[in-house]
């Protein structure tokens, strides 16, 4: 495409020898910026939405994402879909965590937290389709405490599982 490059000194002699052509010269370069800024024959990139809505709450730090695509991807091809977190707790900007062409993604190892997911459609590594609707997921662990109480009570069961085992066999011989 030809882009028409003005100086100041080809404008101002314009402007000073033919007053006439002034509109003339502007339309013409208003005309070629909008063909060069705006591509007549783009295929818009289609929208991409979670499909389990826009909250969730998980008690394991883990979650299985889901999305999809708002419309019809007809004229669409090499479709590849790009998922990016942002962890609420540590103040982080979006960083990616998945590109590829599968509708879904499993994130493991999540601490408590809030924790922001956004996905969008990528043709070609190159032409980028908008953000989707934030999805937020809340990861609530069971807590430490917890934890280490179930681990004592299955220690003291193995214990007395031992005790009772070794007495009932000094016993029967």
């Amino acid at each position: 495409m030809f882009l028409p490059y003005y100086s100041v000194s080809m404008w101002m002699k314009t402007v000073c020898l033919w007053p006439g052509q002034i509109i003339k010269q502007a339309l013409y370069f208003s005309i070629c910026m909008m063909a060069f800024v705006s591509p007549t024959h783009s295929v818009s990139m289609p929208e991409v939405s979670f499909s389990h809505g826009l909250h969730a709450i998980s008690d394991s730090g883990y979650y299985r994402l889901q999305w999809e695509l708002d419309e019809a991807k007809e004229g669409v091809q090499n479709l590849q879909y790009e998922l990016q977190r942002k962890d609420l707790s540590k103040g982080d900007v979006f960083k990616t965590l998945y590109l590829g062409v599968e509708q879904a993604s499993f994130v493991s190892g999540l601490l408590d937290g809030k924790y922001l997911f956004r996905v969008r459609s990528v043709q070609n590594q190159n032409k980028m389709g908008p953000w989707s609707s934030v999805f937020t997921l809340t990861v609530k662990n069971p807590s430490l405490v917890l934890a280490i109480g179930l681990f004592a009570l299955g220690a003291m069961v193995f214990v007395a599982t031992v005790v009772l085992v070794a007495t009932g066999v000094r016993r029967s011989s």
